[in-house]
């Protein structure tokens, strides 16, 4: 970290996450000569309490021997600087987000390391389940059969063993639809039993079976074998059932 220096600035490439070729451009250092510079972009670094921070607007600087943080840009984006003891921190709001160890006059090494260095150390040294990990962010969280089958065609470099702890982003983020299954549904009867005609063929048989069947409420005329109205459960008080001379 260097309270003279302009920009953010590196020679490293690989540890930008994101990147932007420029041409044109150029820093001058210290003994005034100019360097070239190649590119803008963002670099991720995990610092001292393991959180990732995001630096943004740095230049890549081709020949530069030092990876430079700018206090002057830090300021403008409303950071604080509180030096005590040889330890600086970087306070933005309430919360420490940056701190580094006094090493020159006025430079000061951070303590913490890129993003892109942590991840090459655990893909050297780390654990089969630490490597899954690994592997699992990189492709957006996919899922474990996808991860071993890309270990069975030897496309994920050192893991023998796919092991994935439990995700609950993913379990409650992805849309798990159930099959409904197939039944079949039979109608019942509006009438309980059924009705033989042929055996209603006389007028005590048919009376018995309107009293029986409709409710038989009201009968007209029955003396000379005729039924005009009645009236029942079954239908509504202007139902009418006409049966004829037997």
């Amino acid at each position: 970290m260097d309270s003279g220096a302009t920009w953010h600035m590196t020679s490293r490439r690989i540890w930008f996450d994101q990147y932007e070729p420029v041409s044109g451009g150029s820093v001058f250092m210290g003994n005034d000569h100019a360097l070239e510079i190649a590119g803008v972009g963002t670099i991720k670094i995990k610092m001292f309490d393991g959180t990732i921070c995001t630096i943004q607007e740095v230049r890549h600087v081709k020949g530069v021997t030092k990876n430079l943080l700018s206090l002057g840009q830090l300021d403008d984006v409303g950071c604080k600087t509180r030096i005590e003891s040889g330890i600086m921190e970087i306070v933005k709001g309430a919360l420490v987000v940056m701190k580094a160890e006094k090493v020159t006059a006025n430079l000061y090494a951070l303590l913490g390391e890129t993003h892109k260095e942590a991840e090459l150390a655990v893909a050297s040294s780390g654990s089969g389940e630490e490597l899954s990990v690994l592997w699992y962010r990189k492709l957006e969280h996919m899922s474990e059969r996808g991860l071993k089958i890309l270990s069975e065609r030897k496309l994920l470099p050192r893991i023998t063993k796919v092991t994935l702890p439990f995700c609950e982003h993913c379990v409650t983020s992805k849309e798990h639809r159930l099959k409904f299954g197939t039944s079949t549904a039979k109608s019942k009867s509006t009438l309980e039993g059924s009705v033989d005609i042929q055996k209603i063929h006389t007028e005590d048989n048919m009376a018995e079976w309107c009293r029986s069947s409709c409710g038989l409420t009201e009968t007209q005329a029955a003396g000379n074998g005729k039924i005009e109205r009645v009236c029942g459960d079954m239908f509504d008080s202007q139902s009418n059932l006409q049966v004829g001379e037997m």
